[in-house]
């Protein structure tokens, strides 16, 4: 499916008078070609890359789903937002100073397990796709804690605090979030339920496993 183009020619020849000729992108000789899919502005950006670089497309519309990581990390490397990572290292900071007053985690292990089997209990009877987004997303996070509990990172991380509530602190932090429809807002209340990992290796680690193997939804950022 391809978009109208009778506006940008009607500013080409305001620009630069014809003759001029519209074309797709299965009209240029050695371009990469795009299927029924979604993937136009990644495969926009893919040409734009390999136009400036003089190189000849050697991506598929099968390297998609690899491509559009690299370049959601590029942007995340290259523009962080000041505001979201001043929050992060705040729960952080808030984090690490209840360590050091000797408030441990002890229960958090066994909060998650018994979390996750009330959960996986009640999707068993009803089903994930009846449950709402948010529903979802508390699922999905609090499976993702459970499988990060097992792992050995290389470098510090940090688990959303939504694990660490009881369900009606849950309950109250899910209706917030889908009651709410202030962008801003929205960004914040999302914080609950955001892991947070200090190295860009464990972040991709953590993204392979939950989002492309298991296919979780959860929110996630890394520090380095």
């Amino acid at each position: 499916m391809y978009p109208d183009t009778g506006s940008s020619v009607r500013i080409a020849h305001l620009l630069s008078p014809g003759p001029w000729r519209t074309l797709c992108g299965n009209d240029v000789p050695g371009l990469a070609k795009q299927g029924c899919s979604n993937n136009c502005g990644i495969f926009v950006l893919m040409y734009t890359l390999y136009i400036v670089m003089g190189a000849k497309c050697d991506f598929t519309e099968e390297n998609m789903p690899q491509i559009r990581r690299w370049w959601c990390l590029l942007l995340i490397t290259n523009f962080p937002m000041p505001s979201e990572e001043a929050r992060m290292l705040t729960r952080k900071r808030r984090r690490d100073e209840q360590k050091l007053q000797g408030v441990e985690d002890a229960s958090l292990e066994k909060m998650c397990s018994e979390s996750i089997s009330s959960e996986e209990g009640d999707l068993e009877t009803s089903g994930v796709m009846g449950k709402n987004e948010q529903e979802v997303l508390l699922h999905d996070t609090m499976k993702a804690a459970k499988w990060c509990r097992t792992q050995s990172f290389k470098g510090r991380h940090s688990l959303p605090d939504v694990v660490k509530m009881d369900k009606r602190e849950q309950k109250e932090t899910l209706e917030e979030l889908q009651q709410c429809d202030d962008e801003d807002r929205v960004m914040e209340l999302r914080e609950p339920f955001m892991f947070s990992f200090q190295l860009k290796s464990d972040f991709e680690a953590f993204c392979t496993e939950i989002m492309d193997v298991k296919k979780l939804k959860v929110y996630v950022c890394f520090e380095e």
